[in-house]
C-alpha cells in the first residue's frame, strides 16, 4: 500500500488557477518540495480549471494518486468578491439584533467603506432580545415582532432582494447550546418560518463564537454575503477531485493560514478568504487620472484583455507595453497591446503601480528604515524592480504558485469558546486544562494529527452574574471637535486609562456618527468658567468587560433626565468623571448639541481612570461631606436607581455597587452639579487636551513609521523625561482575572525578549541601540493597572518600578494602542508606560491616601513618584483665534 505522504495545494484566483504537488519530506532541498507545478487563466467554470492542474501536475510527476495524502484548495475567489464589491457575487443581507434596547448609536457595518456598506447591509432592525453578562435574558425575544420585521424584510426587492438575514444577538456565545433555549437559534427558526425559503438565515454565534458583540456581526454579516457564492463555488472544487479518483480529504484554507472541510467551508466562506488580481486600468471620467482597479476582468482575461485580442486595457497589457521582454501572449497580440498604449499612459501606470505597492509596503513597516520586500503570487510579475521603502525586492522561485504552496502547507486549527463557572473544586486552571484537551480532539476530528497539535492563544475572561497635519478648529476660546479631535482623543482616553474605564471604541463610533449627523461638540477650558456656572458630570459604571458585548443605548442621557426632572439647578456645563477608557468621551456625547447642548469642560475628575467613584479629586479636597449626591442610575432598560441624599461619597459607591449586579453589571450614572468655583479648584485640569496629544503622537508614529519609539513619543506630550518613562518592554506571559462586585481583578505577567527582538528593542530614531529589558514584571490590577513590580533575578523579592496614584499604561508595541485588562492575552508584545499623577491627588495625604496603594491593600508599599507633574498644555490656548 503507497504510503500518503504527498500534498496537493490549488488556488482559484480571479485571473489564474495555480497549482504545486508538494513533498514535505523533501523541503530541504533546492526544489522545495516542489514535485510538479501549474499556472494557467482561470476558467469560467473553477473545476474545469482545477482539473486541468491536476491532470497537469500528474503528467508531468508520474506520481502515484494513492500517495496523495489531502487535496487543499485556497478561496481567493472569495475576496475578489468583497474587493471588487461585485454584485453579481455579494448578496443583500439584512440584520436582526437582538439587543433589547441596547446598540442603537453603533448600528450594524457603521465602521465599514461607506460603499461596501450600500452595497451589502440592506435593512436592519433591532428587536427585544439579548443577554446580561450572567444569562439573564435583558429580554425575551417577542414572536410576533420578529415576524412583523420579517415581513419588511421579504418585502424589499429595491435595489436588489435581501438574500440573507444575520441574527446576532447580545452574549449569544455564552448562551444556552440547546437550541430550544437558544436566544439567537430560536429566533432564526421563526424567521425562517416567516421568509421565504430562498433567504439564509445565519446565527452570528455560529460564525465567530467569541465575545464581541461588533466584530461578531461584521463576520457573520459578510459571511452571509457570500454564502450563496460559496455553496456554488465549494460544489465547483469537488467534482475534479472525484473524477481523477482521489481518494483523500479537500480541505479549505482559511484567513488564519489553516485549513477546515468543505462542508464547513461552504457553511462559514468568510474564514476562507486570501488575495487576487487582475485588474482593469482606465483614465477617470472626472480627473482623467490613471485608476489601476479595484474591478478586473477575472477569468475573462482570455478574452477581454488587449494582449488576448479583447478590448479592456489590463494590468497585464500595461505590464507588456512597459518591458518587451515579457513573454505573457502570442507576439501579434502583445504587438497590438503595445501599439495601444501610450508611453505616457505606460509610464503613469507603473508610477500608479509603484505609489500602491510602497503605500502597502508602508503601512506595514514598524521602523523607517528600508527593509527588504518579498513578492509572490501572479500579480508580482507586473511589479517594478525597486520600490522606495524597500532596501531590495525579492521574487523567489516559485512566487507565481506561491497562494498553492501556502494551501499545501496549510495546517488545521480549532477554536473553542466556552463559559465556566469556578469553584473552589475545579478553577480556572484545571477548566483551561479541559478546554485545551478538548480543542484539541476538535483539529484532530478537522484532520489534524493529534502529535503536531499546540496551542497557541489563550484567552480568559470573567464574567459576573499626527503633527501639521490638522488644526483643531478653536474660535473664542471654544474648542469645536472634529472627527481627526475625536480619533486622537478617543486613542489617547484608553491610554490614560491605565487599562481601565474599558474601550472608547463605541463610545467614539457613536460620537463620530453625531457629528456627521450635524451635531456640534464644544469644549472649553476650566480657566473660562463663571464662579457660578453648574458643572454637571455623568458616566458608565460597571465592569469593562461587559461593554466589548453590550453596546450602550439611551441609559447615559436616561440618568440625566432623570436627575434633573428632581434636581432645580440645571447644569450649564458637562464634565468627565474620568478622562480613562470610555467615560473620557461621556461628557462630550453628553454635551453635545443633540444632547443637552452645553460645552463640556477640557478637564475631569480623575486625570485617568479609578475603580470607584469616592477616588475623585472633589472627594479628595472634601470640602463637603458628600459630592456625589443627589445622583441616578439607569441600566437602560427601564430601571432607574435615585438616591437623594447619602452620609459620604463611599456610601454611594457601595449601594450602587450593590445594585450593579442585578442591573446587568454596567449602568449609566448622572451626578447633580457642582459650581464653576468648585470645578476650578478640584479639576484635573487640561485632560481632553492631554489625550488629544497622547492620540496625535500615536497616529503621528503609524504615519510616519515610527511605531518603535511611539512610546517615546508618548513621553514627550506627557511631559518628556522627568515626567513619565518607559518602565518595561517585553512579551506577555501570564494572565489571571476574577470579578468581584463590579470590578475585575487579576495580575499580568510581562517576561522580557530577546535581546535580538526588533520589535521592542531595535534601534531608536538616531540609530543607536534603544534600551533593552531584562527579566519579568508583574502588574496587578482592578479593573486600573494598580503597581509594575519587577521580580528580582534571584527571586528575592521585587523592585516596585511605579505604583498608583502614578498612570501605568500597557500598549500594543505594533501599534501604539491601550491594551486594557480584559484584552490582556498571552504573546501580545507591550510596551508599560509610567506617568506622574496630577498634583491633585500628590500634594496632600489624602490624595495619596484615597488614589494611592493603601486604597488598594497595599498598606506595605509607600507612594514614591516616577517623576515630576507637569500640567498639560491647553488645546484651547494653544490654537484659540
Amino acid at each position: 500500500m503507497a504510503v500518503k505522504r504527498l500534498r496537493i495545494g490549488v488556488d482559484v484566483g480571479g485571473t489564474n488557477t495555480d497549482g504545486v504537488i508538494l513533498d514535505p519530506l523533501r523541503a530541504s532541498e533546492s526544489d522545495k518540495g516542489i514535485v510538479a507545478w501549474h499556472k494557467a487563466p482561470t476558467t469560467t467554470n473553477p473545476s474545469l480549471g482545477i482539473n486541468d492542474a491536476l491532470v497537469s501536475m500528474f503528467e508531468q510527476s508520474k506520481v502515484n494518486p494513492d500517495e496523495v495524502a489531502s487535496v487543499t484548495i485556497g478561496t481567493t475567489h472569495f475576496v475578489n468578491a468583497v474587493i471588487e464589491r461585485d454584485a453579481a457575487r455579494l448578496s443583500r443581507v439584512a440584520v436582526i439584533r437582538l439587543s433589547g434596547p441596547f446598540g442603537k448609536h453603533a448600528p450594524p457595518c457603521v465602521d465599514w467603506p461607506a460603499d461596501l456598506r450600500s452595497l451589502v447591509l440592506g435593512h436592519h432592525a433591532q428587536v427585544k432580545g439579548g443577554l446580561e453578562v450572567d444569562g439573564r435574558p435583558i429580554s425575551d425575544i417577542d414572536e410576533q415582532e420578529l415576524a412583523s420585521v420579517c415581513a419588511d424584510i421579504a418585502a424589499i426587492s429595491q435595489p436588489r432582494p435581501i438574500a440573507a438575514v444575520v441574527v446576532n444577538g447580545v452574549f449569544s456565545p455564552i448562551d444556552h447550546d440547546d437550541p430550544a433555549r437558544n436566544q439567537e437559534a430560536r429566533a432564526a427558526a421563526i424567521a425562517r418560518r416567516c421568509l421565504p425559503p430562498a433567504i439564509d438565515v445565519v446565527c452570528a454565534r455560529d460564525v465567530v463564537p467569541q465575545l464581541g458583540f461588533l466584530e461578531r456581526e461584521n463576520g457573520a454579516v459578510l459571511n452571509a454575503a457570500i454564502l450563496a457564492f460559496a455553496r456554488r463555488t465549494i460544489r465547483s472544487f469537488r467534482e475534479p477531485v472525484r473524477k481523477l479518483g482521489l481518494r483523500c480529504p479537500v480541505f479549505i484554507t482559511q484567513n488564519d493560514g489553516t485549513i477546515l472541510s468543505g462542508e464547513a467551508a461552504a457553511r462559514l466562506p468568510i474564514r476562507t478568504i486570501g488575495l487576487g488580481g487582475g485588474s482593469i486600468v482606465r483614465r477617470s471620467a472626472t480627473t482623467n487620472a490613471l485608476t489601476v482597479g479595484p474591478d478586473s476582468v477575472g477569468y475573462a482575461i482570455q478574452t477581454a484583455a488587449l494582449s488576448f485580442g479583447g478590448a479592456i486595457p489590463t494590468a497585464t497589457d500595461y505590464t507588456l507595453a512597459t518591458d518587451p521582454t515579457l513573454a505573457i501572449a502570442s507576439a501579434t497580440h502583445a504587438a497590438a497591446a503595445r501599439a495601444a498604449i501610450s508611453s505616457a499612459d505606460a509610464t503613469a501606470f507603473t508610477a500608479v503601480v509603484k505609489r500602491k505597492l510602497e503605500a502597502v509596503v508602508d503601512t506595514m513597516k514598524t521602523s523607517p528604515a528600508d527593509m527588504p520586500v518579498v513578492l509572490v503570487g501572479g500579480g508580482a510579475v507586473i511589479a517594478p524592480a525597486s520600490l522606495r521603502g524597500a532596501s531590495r525586492v525579492v521574487k523567489p522561485r516559485f512566487a507565481g504558485v506561491a497562494n498553492a504552496v501556502g494551501a499545501a502547507m496549510a495546517g488545521v486549527s480549532a477554536v473553542v469558546d466556552a463559559v465556566r463557572a469556578t469553584s473552589e473544586k475545579k478553577g480556572a486552571k484545571e477548566w483551561l486544562a479541559e478546554l485545551e484537551a478538548e480543542a484539541v480532539e476538535k483539529a484532530v476530528a478537522a484532520g489534524a494529527e493529534r502529535a503536531g497539535c499546540r496551542v497557541v492563544e489563550v484567552d480568559v475572561l470573567p464574567l459576573q452574574y499626527v503633527a501639521n497635519l490638522s488644526r483643531p478648529k478653536v474660535k473664542d476660546r471654544v474648542w469645536y471637535i472634529s472627527e481627526t479631535d475625536l480619533a486622537w482623543i478617543s486613542t489617547g482616553c484608553y491610554i490614560l486609562g491605565t487599562g481601565g474605564g474599558g474601550s472608547p471604541y463605541s463610545s467614539m463610533l457613536r460620537l463620530r456618527t453625531m457629528l456627521r449627523n450635524g451635531a456640534v461638540v464644544k469644549v472649553v477650558s476650566p480657566e473660562d468658567l463663571k464662579d457660578d456656572d453648574r458643572v454637571g458630570c455623568g458616566g458608565g459604571a460597571g465592569s469593562p468587560t461587559v461593554g466589548i458585548e453590550k453596546l450602550a443605548g439611551d441609559e447615559m442621557m436616561e440618568a440625566q433626565d432623570e436627575l434633573y426632572s428632581l434636581v432645580k439647578d440645571k447644569a450649564t456645563h458637562m464634565i468627565a468623571l474620568e478622562i480613562g477608557g470610555g467615560n473620557g468621551l461621556q461628557g462630550m456625547i453628553l454635551g453635545a448639541s443633540t444632547n443637552m447642548d452645553i460645552p463640556t469642560v477640557d478637564g475631569d475628575w480623575m486625570g485617568r481612570a479609578y475603580p470607584t467613584k469616592w477616588q475623585t479629586t472633589p472627594v479628595v479636597f472634601a470640602e463637603r461631606k458628600t459630592i456625589f449626591s443627589p445622583t441616578t442610575m439607569c441600566d437602560g432598560n427601564g430601571n432607574v436607581v435615585f438616591m437623594t441624599k447619602a452620609t459620604s461619597d463611599e456610601t454611594v459607591e457601595r449601594v450602587f455597587r450593590a445594585g450593579l449586579s442585578e442591573l446587568g453589571s454596567h449602568v449609566g450614572c448622572a451626578e447633580g452639579p457642582v459650581t464653576g468655583a468648585e470645578t476650578k479648584r478640584w479639576v484635573v485640569e487640561h485632560t481632553i487636551s492631554l489625550s488629544w496629544r497622547i492620540g496625535c503622537a500615536v497616529h503621528k508614529a503609524r504615519r510616519s513609521n515610527r511605531i518603535d519609539t511611539v512610546a517615546e513619543s508618548i513621553v514627550d506630550e506627557v511631559g518628556g523625561s522627568g515626567s513619565a518613562k518607559v518602565l518595561f518592554k517585553g512579551k506577555i506571559v501570564g494572565v489571571e482575572r476574577t470579578l468581584r462586585n463590579g470590578h475585575v481583578y487579576g495580575e499580568v505577567v510581562i517576561e522580557a525578549t530577546a535581546a535580538a527582538d526588533d520589535d521592542l528593542n531595535g534601534e531608536d530614531g538616531g540609530g543607536g541601540k534603544k534600551e533593552s529589558f531584562e527579566g519579568t514584571v508583574r502588574i496587578p490590577f482592578k479593573n486600573e493597572n494598580i503597581a509594575a513590580f519587577k521580580v528580582k533575578a534571584d527571586g528575592t523579592g521585587e523592585e516596585t518600578l511605579a505604583i498608583v496614584p502614578d498612570l501605568i499604561s500597557c500598549i500594543d508595541a505594533q501599534n501604539g494602542e491601550a491594551i486594557g485588562t480584559p484584552e490582556y492575552r498571552y504573546g501580545l508584545l507591550v510596551i508599560v508606560l509610567g506617568i506622574t499623577a496630577s498634583d491633585r491627588w500628590t500634594s496632600t495625604p489624602r490624595g495619596v491616601e484615597l488614589g494611592g496603594p493603601k486604597a488598594f491593600g497595599l498598606d506595605d508599599l509607600a507612594y514614591s513618584p516616577i517623576g515630576k507633574f507637569e500640567k498639560p498644555r491647553s488645546v484651547i490656548d494653544e490654537y484659540s483665534e
